[in-house]
Order: structure tokens, then sequence, then C-alpha cells
């Protein structure tokens, strides 16, 4: 079986208007970007962790913990309105002018910090193990509290 390439998206906008700079905010001791970043390293099978931002801040911190920032998002592509889907093309885009067609694309969000590597490797592991495989995506449960009006 060839070598299976999944290209890691860490997609991080500076500009929150709920929680200024939440991407760079400490939770379990690490920021969202440093833990999003590590466990996209981390996770079996990804070749390259690329992170999008349009905050020089997280974009120092994603290259400090070893993603690549090839770039500062657009504005186009930074305000509260975008689309992460276009954010995406943007990154495919990029990966394609430079000679990179990897087989899979895995999003880890920031916003995730009760993902584990583990969870990463589960959705990887099972591209890596079967070529049929088109997307992969990994959802948790979430509680809901229920609010009386």
């Amino acid at each position: 079986m060839s070598r299976t390439t999944i290209v890691a998206g860490v997609f991080a906008r500076g500009g929150s208007k709920g929680v200024p700079d939440k991407n760079l905010r400490i939770v379990g001791g690490q920021s969202l970007i440093q833990r999003a970043v590590l466990q996209a390293k981390q996770a079996r099978h990804v070749t390259r962790v690329l992170c999008s931002t349009d905050s020089q801040k997280i974009a120092d911190e994603a290259r400090h913990f070893g993603a690549e920032v090839p770039w500062l998002r657009p504005d186009e592509l930074a305000q509260d309105t975008s689309r992460e889907w276009d954010s995406w093309c943007h990154m495919v885009r990029y990966l394609r002018e430079h000679g990179d067609n990897p087989q899979y694309l895995m999003a880890v969000p920031c916003v995730a910090p009760l993902r584990t590597l583990d969870d990463l490797n589960q959705c990887t592991d099972l591209a890596a193990l079967d070529e049929a495989v088109a997307s992969l995506r990994a959802d948790a449960e979430t509680m809901q509290s229920k609010v009386s009006a």
C-alpha cells in the first residue's frame, strides 16, 4: 500500500468579537492553537500541518509549535461572515501551486480542546487502512443543558 498523505489544517481567526484572542487562550495548560498544532503534528499519517490565520500573534505561536504558516489570511477570508470553506480552498490552491497534492485534508479546530490525539489517530488510521474512504469526521456527544424560559 502506498504511503497515506494527510495535510492537517488549523484555522484560527484572530478577530473574535466574543472572546478576544481566543485561540491564544490557555486551557489545560496550553493555548488553543498550541494544542491543535501539537496534536496535528503527533497524529499518525499527517505529513504537514498548516495554519491559516489573519493574526501575526497566532502565526508566531503556531510556528513556535511546528506548524507551517506560509501566509497571513487575506482580509476577505478573515471576517465574521467568512466561510471556513473559502479558507480551505485558499489552502488547497497554495498546496497545488507548490506541488503538494495530499490524499486527505484534516481539519483540526482550535476550539475543540477536549479532542484527544487518539481521536485524530482513529480517523487517520481509518484513512490509511481503506483506500475507499473519501471523508472522515470525528464527532463527540455533547451535554446540553435544558434552559426554561
